[in-house]
């Protein structure tokens, strides 16, 4: 898988810690049956994420963000596939 992407320009290195918790908290709900990334919402302490993804394990592409209070704090798009 290769992604490209963070917290936005500007957070200081408490928000960038607490964003970056959060996001370990939502990729650890992911699927079997979406296994890119974290899950399509995840919700918890003000804070949400959300998933969307297009195609397959075989290949696939998506963008992940999170907003706090509303305001986007972090994008990441991704792209991936099975090797043969």
């Amino acid at each position: 898988m290769a992604y490209a992407g963070g917290v936005l320009a500007g957070a200081s290195q408490t928000q960038m810690r607490q964003v970056y918790a959060f996001l370990r908290s939502a990729l650890t709900r992911g699927t079997l049956e979406a296994p890119f990334r974290g899950p399509a919402q995840h919700e918890s302490f003000g804070y949400e994420y959300v998933n969307e993804w297009l195609g397959s394990v075989d290949d696939f592409s998506g963008a992940e963000l999170i907003r706090r209070d509303g305001a986007i704090v972090y994008r990441l798009t991704y792209a991936g596939g099975r090797v043969r």
